[in-house]
């Protein structure tokens, strides 16, 4: 399950950089963002606005997923008395 998060589209490298940026110039306008998107080659604002309007669903399935594994397995190896 954690392999088939991190191949998620919004788990990328080029996301995750791209929405750190983001976060790095919150006062400055979209177009200022825009631009230093573009010149590390990343997704622009409205791309990332679609990927995730597209996407956040499937990612949040597979997490919700996990969590169930994840408690599955913790209850599994918890001692029978």
């Amino acid at each position: 399950m954690n392999e088939r998060i991190a191949e998620h589209p919004l788990s990328s490298e080029e996301f995750t950089r791209a929405r750190a940026v983001v976060a790095q110039r919150t006062d400055d306008g979209p177009q200022a963002v825009n631009a230093e998107l573009r010149a590390q080659g990343l997704p622009s604002l409205g791309a990332q606005a679609r990927l995730i309007a597209r996407r956040a669903g499937s990612l949040a399935r597979l997490n919700r997923k996990r969590l169930r594994l994840e408690t599955r397995i913790r209850e599994a190896e918890r001692p029978r008395s």
